[in-house]
């Protein structure tokens, strides 16, 4: 009974999280197209993710220098495009809203974006080293997450309250999250655990 509920859950945490990468076509001029296109691009990747984990498993090999250091170029590749992926977003909607790059606004939503991206890998930091051990800070760890989860909404509620911009602040927080996490987990090496 516990591996099929398991299964059930796993089932359905895949469909969100599937469902969540691709409502990232929202941002698109063509959400009709690109929501299943964006589904089935994600799918690809977890698919072939999912094969090279497995093929690779069995020869567990130990990593070349090499391939350490471009896991970790790549790593630090992904940070920097999760802290500027707002930015970019931001300034195709709104063109001229930001005065380049060093503008105030953008500067402030680079700022924001460092901040809620390190508030984030902390709060995981601190639900990892406590689980089973201090369980109090582990669940101040998972508050910590859904306080962040809710930021982007209350930065976006004086700016523009309506669907599609709050839609796309969501979009846009899911991608910085995405990207740095992967970022994150390459550079660190914790990819396999």
């Amino acid at each position: 009974m516990k591996n099929t509920l398991g299964m059930i859950f796993n089932v359905i945490g895949w469909i969100v999280l599937l469902a969540c990468l691709g409502s990232l076509g929202f941002l698109s001029g063509n959400p009709k197209k690109m929501v299943p296109l964006y589904t089935l691009f994600f799918i690809a990747c977890f698919a072939a993710s999912y094969i090279w984990q497995k093929t690779h498993k069995k020869h567990n090999l130990e990593q070349s220098k090499g391939a350490v250091l471009v896991k970790k170029v790549i790593g630090a590749v992904l940070v920097i495009g999760a802290i500027v992926t707002p930015y970019r977003i931001f300034n195709s909607l709104w063109p001229g809203f930001f005065a380049g790059f060093f503008g105030s606004q953008a500067l402030m939503l680079t700022g924001i974006t460092l901040v809620l991206i390190l508030a984030s890998l902390g709060a995981v930091l601190l639900i990892n080293k406590n689980k089973g051990v201090n369980n109090l800070l582990a669940f101040v760890g998972y508050l910590l997450l859904i306080v962040i989860s809710t930021c982007p909404g209350f930065i976006m509620k004086p700016l523009d309250s309506s669907y599609n911009a709050l839609g796309q602040a969501y979009n846009t927080a899911l991608l910085v999250a995405i990207l740095a996490w992967w970022g994150f987990s390459l550079v660190t090496g914790k990819t396999e655990e």
